[in-house]
């Protein structure tokens, strides 16, 4: 049976022909070039009949980190589901379980989670990577919610609710269980990766990005790097000092990165202090939404403007 090749196939055969005929070309060998020619015209004109090939499946790794260093919760499946445990039948009437957080009458706990030993190691490293549940934004969210209905409710009633519906204040993955909650989890770590890579992407200061401004770089250091400005220049001097890693603010930024930031400054000042000017040094946060890479701007400014500066 005759195997076809595909229009990718013979499209870099007329490619590498080509190549072959341009070289013919350069050696003054024309009746070779005319031939290659001719052979690269007839396999484009095949091609455009022959079948494309299939796309291949993409294999993309996630990160566990998004940008601001939290982790991120990915839902993975245990031997149980992928042996097909949730496709032995229709779920069966979920009967009504005693409440585990009350003993003896008196209430132990709100979550399931209350009554788990965690050490403080644990809850720091928690809060650190922010696996812990942030029960305040989850409330916010409930609220949101409810709009009107919570809006018209007087302070007690609100309070009452909070009492009665614990649950507002979990999480709508932590409330889901089994294949639902890792489906739900794996949606949102796929989602939160491609939006992390378009950012890193776009950025201007980060170094693997295809948009960085390497023509602008003026020293570079072991954490971060010392940078002009990309638009407008306030005044002769500007510069930017940049931390290599894609951090949102300085107070998000490893020790090392903020005493090399500090080691910059340090030197800026002195430079610009032999040209009797002061140095301000500001950073701007706008919207953490959009994870903009943050810089430590250096205005140099005359000594008596200097002393007016806040």
């Amino acid at each position: 049976e005759e195997i076809r090749e595909t229009q990718e196939q013979l499209e870099a055969r007329a490619n590498k022909l080509a190549a072959k005929a341009m070289k013919a070309k350069l050696k003054r060998k024309t009746k070779l070039y005319e031939q290659l020619m001719a052979k690269a015209a007839a396999l484009r004109k095949q091609a455009s009949r022959a079948p494309k090939s299939k796309p291949k499946e993409a294999v993309e790794v996630l990160s566990q980190f998004d940008l601001s260093g939290k982790k991120i919760e990915m839902g993975i499946a245990s031997e149980e589901k992928e042996k097909g445990q949730w496709a032995s039948g229709p779920p069966k009437k979920r009967q009504k379980r005693p409440d585990s957080k009350i003993e003896d009458g008196k209430r132990i706990g709100f979550f399931d989670k209350d009554k788990e030993e965690v050490s403080l190691k644990t809850l720091v490293e928690q809060e650190r990577l922010g696996t812990s549940n942030n029960y305040n934004k989850n409330w916010a969210n409930h609220i949101l919610k409810k709009g009107a209905k919570f809006q018209d409710m007087d302070t007690d009633e609100q309070f009452d609710m909070a009492d009665v519906s614990m649950q507002a204040y979990e999480s709508a993955a932590n409330k889901k269980k089994g294949k639902d909650r890792d489906e739900m989890l794996r949606k949102q770590a796929i989602s939160m990766n491609r939006r992390m890579k378009r950012i890193l992407e776009s950025c201007w200061y980060c170094i693997d990005s295809p948009k960085f401004l390497k023509h602008l770089v003026v020293c570079m250091g072991v954490k971060c790097y010392l940078t002009l400005p990309a638009r407008q220049v306030v005044r002769d001097g500007h510069c930017l000092i940049v931390p290599r890693e894609h951090i949102i603010a300085t107070t998000q930024a490893d020790e090392d990165v903020q005493e090399e930031i500090k080691y910059f400054r340090k030197f800026l000042v002195k430079m610009f202090a032999k040209q009797k000017q002061g140095c301000v040094f500001m950073e701007t946060v706008i919207s953490l939404e959009k994870q903009r890479h943050t810089v430590v701007e250096c205005i140099p400014l005359p000594r008596d403007t200097f002393l007016d500066a806040p």
